[in-house]
């Protein structure tokens, strides 16, 4: 029996003629099987660089949002309840100063200071209308927030009729709550949360959502902005086909009626001129016609008037002719 000696792991086999084959893929095998450990140490050992690297990179970022909380924790700790709520006001409003310039100049984002007597206010309105000075879009915004250790705790359903009688009091379409309220439910922390029951038109937001919530109405209200267009102009063009066809329906009555009018006058002149030629040929034929016969009647006897005839009842005037030739010559 021969013997052999692995050189890689050092283990001898023992072998024969038939065995040689076998013990050769064995060594291959523990081989191939060391390249993969080798490979497999390398990724290992690339991904540790990476994850200290990134460590190194964040590390300065970690170190000064844990100052930022630290300084918010101290911030809250020396504030009471209204101070807490001002500075989220400010917060705000900060915020949206920083986008305003992005916006049109007929957005206005300012405090809700007028309340007549018996009602409430609310923290801030948005209104933007068009250039015709049609309202776009108008927000009643609410911002609460309490100290961590408060002992009595509010919720944030608590505050969601006097936002909504604010919101209708102030003529807004819309009502937003930005709220620190109930830190840890998950309902609130998970992004925009629409109000629930009879507040359709509310919403519930983290201040980190404050600039989210109103660039996602007023996208929605652009929206529709535009489809109010769309539907005014087909009202419009639809109502001037209307005018259209109602000037249009006025004018062919209008002319079918000048049309009978002026046949009824051509009639009533055809029938005054008919008449006209009657009384015309009445006058002709009774008077005209008439009087010509008697005219032709009348020369015919002046053709046959003589002195004799004149003067054939008259024997004076018989003997002044008579006189009257003979100092004439005539017989």
């Amino acid at each position: 029996m021969q013997k052999i000696v692995c050189p890689n792991c050092g283990k001898e086999f023992d072998i024969d003629e038939k065995g040689y084959a076998a013990i050769a893929k064995q060594v291959r095998d523990i081989e191939f099987s060391k390249e993969l450990e080798m490979i497999r140490n390398h990724i290992i050992e690339e991904k540790k660089n990476e994850i200290r690297e990134l460590e190194e990179k964040h590390k300065d970022d970690l170190k000064r949002m844990e100052e930022v909380i630290e300084r918010y924790k101290e911030l809250k700790i020396r504030m009471d309840n209204k101070s807490l709520g001002e500075s989220l006001e400010q917060y705000c409003l900060h915020k949206f100063e920083d986008i305003r310039g992005l916006l049109s100049s007929n957005v206005v984002f300012e405090k809700d200071n007028n309340a007549k007597q018996g009602e409430t206010k609310g923290d801030f309105i948005f209104r933007e209308i068009d250039e015709d000075g049609t309202e776009i879009l108008s927000i009643m915004f609410e911002m609460k927030t309490e100290f961590d250790d408060s002992t009595n705790k509010k919720k944030n359903s608590d505050h969601f009729g006097k936002l909504d009688k604010d919101r209708a009091g102030k003529n807004c379409e819309y009502a937003v709550l930005v709220t620190t309220l109930e830190p840890d439910n998950d309902y609130y922390n998970n992004g925009i949360v629409k109000a629930p029951g009879a507040y359709s038109k509310m919403y519930v937001v983290r201040p980190q959502c404050f600039l989210t919530i109103i660039s996602i109405l007023r996208n929605a209200a652009m929206t529709s902005l535009e489809s109010r267009r769309t539907i005014e102009r087909m009202k419009q063009e639809m109502a001037d086909i209307s005018c259209f066809e109602e000037n249009l329906d006025g004018f062919k009555s209008d002319f079918l009626q000048s049309v009978v009018d002026a046949a009824n006058n051509y009639n009533k002149a055809i029938d005054e001129i008919d008449k006209i030629i009657a009384s015309l040929v009445k006058v002709r034929d009774e008077y005209l016609i008439k009087s010509g016969k008697k005219l032709n009647s009348a020369a015919k006897k002046v053709d046959q008037i003589t002195i004799r005839k004149l003067t054939k009842n008259a024997p004076a005037v018989q003997a002044m002719f008579k006189e009257a030739g003979k100092k004439n010559g005539m017989t």
